[in-house]
């Protein structure tokens, strides 16, 4: 039902449904992986404040006892330990967390090796870290907001002992966790540019494909345009009548047989409608005969054979200027015929002749006859 019949131009056209499609794949794998590295530099931000997180829990630690406000501390460490413990649940699980920037963002679980196995060992030095930041927190509110009494101090101290033993594995685990994110987005980031060069490769490929064939094809057209123009062209200029083409508004086509210029003694480059080339030839009662037969040759509800034998052009008198202000009488003959496209008359195909030389024939011929008559009828008078 919806099939298209592309003839010739089938090639053409499957070459430029690669190229959009081929260009359409590469749009959406563009897409989709840069959403990838976005999402991916989320993690490694992410990763590389857990650096930060770490140190910053030692430091208030250490800085505790020594404080003269210990409650803003206090509230630095519960923080850090907050977001600190929560993004490191969400590398391993994935889920919601407070970004860079206050605001919540979605962070995946890793899935390369290393960054499991770099999750997974932070995990197991958290744990017992976090374990003693919850006894110092827990403290501080057994204490009503202070660390001053002697279970207090202690509770700051094996806390602070224990991040000051294990403060450089977190970090380092912390630091093989970004490295490992970043080599991921690197891989992506790499995988990407090589799509986009094949993407680019393939386009350039196929678009001196498609314009490989578009001028193969150019060229048999208009080879094959120059031989019928040239075919054409020599029909015109050796056929012995005017010919030319009437569109439906009147107007008289470009396409003209030589032998009309000399017939009607036109210009080559003039460009007249019927009713204009016709007006100064003939009587208005002619040309307005002749515009009405020409308006029933386009009535498509009128047979043609049937309107035949009305043309009022077929054998008319008319005056022509030779161009030297002198006026030639002469005898023509026009034809018209019917030019069909799908059944839909689009022209009609106009033929002049100059039939002088018989028009004149005939009349010698009849004078001759009816002077044979005379001397016929003279002869049998004498005879008789």
């Amino acid at each position: 039902m919806f099939a298209i019949d592309l003839g010739k131009y089938k090639n053409i056209f499957i070459s430029i449904a690669l190229f959009l499609i081929l260009d359409a794949s590469v749009l959406v794998l563009n897409f989709y992986i840069s959403f990838e590295i976005a999402e991916d530099a989320v993690s490694i931000n992410l990763a590389g404040r857990q650096r930060m997180l770490s140190q910053r829990m030692t430091k208030s630690l250490f800085d505790l006892n020594d404080a003269e406000d210990q409650l803003v501390v206090l509230e630095e460490l519960a923080l850090s330990r907050k977001l600190f413990d929560e993004t490191l649940n969400a590398f391993d699980v994935g889920g919601r967390v407070t970004g860079a920037g206050g605001t919540a963002v979605l962070l995946k679980a890793v899935s390369d090796k290393n960054s499991l196995q770099a999750v997974d060992k932070g995990k197991q030095l958290w744990s017992a870290y976090k374990e003693k930041i919850d006894r110092v927190l827990d403290e501080q509110l057994i204490s009503g907001g202070g660390l001053s009494t002697l279970a207090g101090r202690n509770t700051v101290n094996f806390a602070s002992a224990y991040g000051r033993n294990n403060n450089l594995a977190l970090l380092k685990v912390m630091n093989d966790l970004t490295v490992s994110l970043e080599r991921v987005a690197a891989a992506k980031a790499q995988r990407l540019r090589l799509i986009q060069t094949t993407g680019i490769l393939m386009a350039l490929i196929n678009f001196f494909i498609i314009l490989f064939h578009f001028i193969k094809q150019l060229r048999q057209g208009d080879k094959i345009v120059e031989a019928a123009r040239k075919e054409t062209s020599e029909i015109l200029s050796t056929v012995n009548e005017g010919l030319f083409l009437v569109h439906q508004d009147f107007s008289i086509g470009s396409q003209r047989s030589d032998q009309l210029y000399d017939i009607l003694k036109i210009k080559e480059d003039e460009s007249v409608n019927f009713e204009n080339l016709l007006k100064d030839i003939v009587s208005e009662k002619d040309l307005e005969a002749a515009h009405g037969f020409l308006r029933i040759l386009f009535n498509p509800k009128v047979k043609e054979k049937l309107i035949g034998s009305l043309n009022p052009l077929e054998k008319i008198q008319v005056n022509i200027d030779d161009g030297l202000g002198v006026y030639k009488t002469k005898f023509l003959s026009f034809d018209f015929k019917r030019v069909m496209d799908n059944k839909k008359i689009v022209d009609i195909l106009v033929s002049v002749s100059d039939i002088t030389e018989n028009v004149c024939l005939e009349k010698e011929l009849e004078q001759e006859r009816r002077k044979n008559e005379n001397q016929i009828s003279m002869l049998a008078k004498i005879i008789h």
